[in-house]
This record gives C-alpha cells, structure tokens and sequence, in this order.
C-alpha cells in the first residue's frame, strides 16, 4: 500500500542518515589519528636532523625531554645509544662541561613543549607495540627474568633471587657492562642457587635486542632489573605502574638512564590501617587523595576486606596486602602485666588489635610485594602530603637502616610516624631486631628510647638513626612554624578533632598544643589539607574545614 511504501521510504532515509554521521565520526576519527600519528612522526624527523647531531646532545635531550614531563619518541636507529651503556660516558662528558654545541636548554624546552604536551613518558616503546617472545620461553607458564651484568651483589640481593626457585629464571645480559670474567661468575651465582637457567645471553659479544628484552621483561612473573640500561628504566616503570613485581639490584651512580628513570618514577609508600577506626577514616581519605597521581600506594590492612574503608582504599589505587604477624600472640602477652603502667605512655598498649597493628610495620621488609623496592616510604595514618616527594627525594637520603625526624623538640629518640626504610639492610637485620624487641622486660616499652615499636627502632638501630636524621620537611607539625618548602604534615598529638574541640570550649587533652597549634602552623597547614578532606564528617560533627580556617584566620 501507500502507506507502507511511505514508511519503508522514511526508514531507508533514516538508516542512510545515520549512515552518513557514522561515516563522518569514522573520518574524523581517523583524520585526528592520521594527524597524530603525523605529529609524532614529524617529532622523531624533528628530534633526529635538527636537534641532536652526536650522541651527547641526543642524551641531554632526552633527559630534558623526561624532567618536562614529555613523551617522547625516538627514532629506531638511536635505541642501541640507550642500550649499549653509552649513557654512562655521556653523563661523564656532560659532568665535564661538553655540551657546548646542544642546544640552548630555555630553547629546547620550548620547542619541546610546543611540540608535544602529552603529560606521561614513554621511556622505550609502547607495550602494545613489543615483539613476541622468543620460542624458547613459554607464556603459559610462570617464568623469571633477570636482566644483568656480572657484578649483582649477591651478599645484599641473592636472597630475591631465590624467589625465582618455582620457574625458568630467563637471563639476558647487558654486555656493554659486563666482561667474560663477570659473566661466568654470575652463571656460577646463578647455579649455586640452584635455579633453573634459560640462558638468552648468546655470547659475550652479542648485544640483545632492546625490543625482545623488553617484551620478556614485561611478560616476566618476576622481573630483576639492572637500573643502567634503557630497557630496564622501561620494564621498571611500566611494571610498576600496574603493580608488577620488579626489583631494582644495582645503581650506578653516574647513569644518566638512572636519572631519568628515578626522575620519572613513581614514589613507593606505605602504610598500615584497619577496619576497627572508623574515627579516622576522614584522616585516612585525605592523606590517600593528597598523594594521587604520583605514589603507588600499599596498605597493610587488618580485618574485612569487603569492610567500606577496604573498598574505598582498592577504589582508589590502594594496594591492600593481608598480614597476620607470627609474634601477635608474643606481643600481646609481653604487653599484659604492664599495660596499665604503659597506657600512661601510648594509647596503643590498650588492645591487641592496637598493639599488633602498630608493631606489625617491623614486618614491611619481609613481605614479598614490598621487597623489590631498594628504599620506601612508611607513614602513619595521621598525616598528609602538603608536597607529594619525589623517587628522588627518597633515594637522596639513602639511609644506612631507617632515617627517622624529631618527635616535639629537635633531640633524639625520633619519631616513628614517618619513616624511610633501606628495605634491603631491614630485611637483613630483621631476626636480631625480632629477637631483641621480645626480649624487652618492661611490657614493651622502652625506658629513656619511648613506647612501642618507635621505641625499639631508636634503642636498636640507635647509631644509624642518629646519623641519617629525616629532614623537618618529611615530618612536620602544626604546633610548630610553618614551612612552605613542607612534604608531609603529621597531625602528631592533637587530631583535627582535638583543634575543633579547643576551638569551640578551649579544653586540649593535650595540653598547650592546641594552643600552639592555633598561633603557629595550623592555620595555614589546613588550609592546604582541607581541599583533601571530602567526607561529610568534616562538615559535620568532626570537623568543618571552612569553619575551622575562618575560626584560623580569626584569632
């Protein structure tokens, strides 16, 4: 009829019509992807003829590129300068003053930003684009792979390795590094180990692929990176940015590709929480916003994983570990004759949950996820990132043990609120710090050294921590000066309940330091955790932030 053949008419029209505005998404789709692909081509043209005529100029570029944050192609033809080892002398020309012929740094900066303002690095080539892995190595079973030279400190680092027991350990070598001496003591380690060895090395003169390197290091169960190489930068940072085991086992201090790397990786940091404290959950929240987009992140988590603040933690790029202390029950019965006398020193003597959920940190360097990291650092739950540090910041510490900052006055014992751990030299001494914590007799406490385990780190590890103090920055107060150049602020004594509280009757269960809160740092300190504090608890019956600032700004 005339009916249906008006309807069957205006169909078609509508298919063709939406026919049409597919094909018009599909091509400008596939304009924009045409001019990207364009732009980084034009990037790499650029990179190659105009700015970096030797291997020197092409090194400091590269490093500029990565301290600006770009991301940054290079041309196929200059991945061997990044895998032979040549960095290492071009970082030493550049110490010497030879780059006189680069370009200006102001110049190329621009130039850099112009071009390309992506916020991420890619420091070798994208995964999606990595070779498959040779036929010698199956994907479908658990393999290891070590990355090396000959000169792994197996006194300090050997005990990683045996984690590598349960499968194929893959070896490739960086032979630029290493001398046929060196290689066949690693190969003799390596079997005194007993570990299974694929050997992928294929002679002291051939240099491996960077590409086929990186594709086994990226598949690995297990990756053990040797920091000197391009590809081990690469495996390191794209593994540990989806929370894959991988294990730094050398530095070499004039590296430029370390540099780089460590310039651009993330900050490993932990903490320790449950589900029993649900007072500081707000705390908690905010410490955990002020540190996105530049940690990865482990809690150390007692109780219900599905409880809300677990699943708030995992939502929010937390990597929960579940850790029961073999030493609970030790703890907790060396506690009990003196828990009444030592609650006078610390609330956390009051309970086992307390007592075993703040001891349980002397554990940190004996867990499997945290032992790939060389240094890390440990925060309570009561502080938060006024500047989030940097890798850098860290590993410019470098403690001997554990490098701990003053508690309220600038004198020793420190405070064990924020920490950062040399987790090699902690795993190592862990058995004698164990054994003198239970064989404390005071209910352990620790006369003239403080409560707890912050008492047992200064007593035991009292020489190291004296000489490697954490700098004020790391560990500050609001009952103390404010300091714009601050990392962490540590709500230390007083929460911000307890200011809320001081505020509204003027009654502090601690003393002046509410009091000294309000005159020196606090004030200006809130106003930066505020924005972080989000829970309708703030607002409410804990704390407002915008009363709390007004009430800041009027007294």
């Amino acid at each position: 009829s005339a009916f249906q053949t008006l309807v069957m008419a205006r169909t078609a029209l509508f298919v063709l019509a939406i026919a049409c505005i597919l094909c018009s998404l599909l091509f400008s789709c596939a304009s924009a992807l045409s001019a990207e692909v364009e732009k980084r081509t034009l990037l790499n043209v650029e990179l190659s003829s105009k700015l970096f005529e030797d291997k020197i100029c092409l090194t400091w570029g590269y490093e500029e590129a990565r301290r600006l944050g770009m991301l940054l192609y290079l041309p196929p033809r200059f991945d061997a300068v990044f895998a032979s080892g040549d960095p290492i002398n071009v970082s030493r020309a550049m110490e010497g003053g030879q780059k006189t012929n680069c370009p200006d740094r102001t110049t190329l900066a621009d130039w850099l930003k112009s071009k390309h303002d992506q916020p991420r690095i890619d420091v070798f080539v994208k995964p999606s684009s990595l070779p498959p892995l040779p036929r010698s190595i199956s994907s479908k079973k658990p393999f290891y792979h070590l990355h090396a030279t000959g000169t792994i400190n197996f006194t300090a680092d050997g005990f990683l390795l045996e984690k590598a027991k349960e499968g194929p350990l893959v070896v490739t070598c960086d032979y630029a590094h290493t001398t046929e001496a060196g290689s066949t003591a690693l190969f003799s380690k390596l079997d005194d180990l007993g570990l299974d060895v694929l050997d992928l090395c294929q002679g002291s003169t051939h240099l491996p692929d960077p590409k086929v390197i990186a594709a086994i290091a990226m598949q690995s169960t297990l990756f053990f990176a040797f920091t000197n190489t391009d590809v081990s930068a690469y495996a390191l940072q794209e593994r540990r940015r989806h929370h894959l085991w991988s294990a730094e086992l050398i530095f070499s201090e004039n590296s430029v590709t370390r540099r780089m790397y460590e310039e651009s990786a993330h900050l490993p940091w932990i903490f320790t929480y449950n589900d029993a404290s649900p007072s500081y959950d707000y705390m908690l929240k905010a410490l955990v916003r002020s540190a996105q987009g530049g940690s990865h992140a482990f809690c150390l988590f007692s109780g219900d994983f599905k409880s809300p603040v677990a699943l708030w933690l995992v939502e929010n790029n937390v990597k929960l570990m579940s850790h029961t202390p073999l030493w609970g029950d030790q703890f907790w019965e060396k506690v009990l004759p003196f828990r009444e006398e030592n609650i006078k020193h610390s609330h956390l003597y009051a309970s086992k949950v307390m007592v075993v959920g703040t001891w349980q940190r002397i554990d940190i360097p004996t867990i499997h996820d945290m032992t790939q990291f060389r240094y890390m650092l440990f925060t309570d739950s009561d502080v938060f990132f006024h500047a989030l540090p940097s890798y850098t910041d860290i590993l410019d510490l470098s403690p001997e043990i554990v490098s701990m900052g003053p508690e309220m006055q600038d004198f020793f014992p420190y405070n064990a609120g924020v920490m950062v751990m040399n987790m090699r030299n902690l795993y190592h001494t862990y058995k004698d710090f164990l054994a003198f914590i239970l064989s404390n007799k005071f209910g352990l406490y620790f006369p003239n050294y403080g409560p707890g385990d912050q008492g047992a780190y200064n007593e035991f590890y009292e020489q190291p921590i004296r000489r490697d103090v954490l700098p004020k920055i790391f560990n500050s107060k609001p009952y103390q000066d404010y300091n714009k150049e601050t990392k962490i602020v540590h709500f230390h004594g007083p929460k911000p309940i307890d200011y809320h509280t001081f505020f509204a009757t003027g009654n502090c269960r601690f003393g002046g330091m509410c009091h000294d809160g309000l005159t020196k740092g606090l004030c200006q300190y809130v106003g930066v955790w505020a924005p972080f504090c989000l829970e309708p608890e703030c607002a409410n019956y804990i704390l407002s932030c915008s009363v709390m600032r007004s009430m800041c700004q009027q007294s």
